[in-house]
């Protein structure tokens, strides 16, 4: 089973180790707009398309638990 691995900065992180037979995807925190007016963060979810070798955007969350919890349900 894949594990949350850290993706080398807070507001990433990967589901399974890349280029491996577990690799799922991952998850990473975005934000929109100037820094005055910010829209609250949000967590997008991308999951890996092993057919295609490709990431596809898999849903969003406004916390990284719920956007995991996204990639974890495919």
């Amino acid at each position: 089973m894949a594990e949350w691995i850290s993706g080398g900065y807070d507001g990433l992180a990967y589901l399974g180790k890349q280029y491996t037979a577990d690799y799922r995807g991952y998850v990473v925190r975005v934000s929109e707009g100037n820094p005055e007016k910010r829209k609250p963060v949000e967590w997008f979810a991308y999951a890996w398309d092993v057919t295609t070798e490709t990431h596809r955007w898999a849903g969003q969350h406004e916390t990284e638990e719920g956007a995991r919890a996204v990639l974890e349900s495919i």
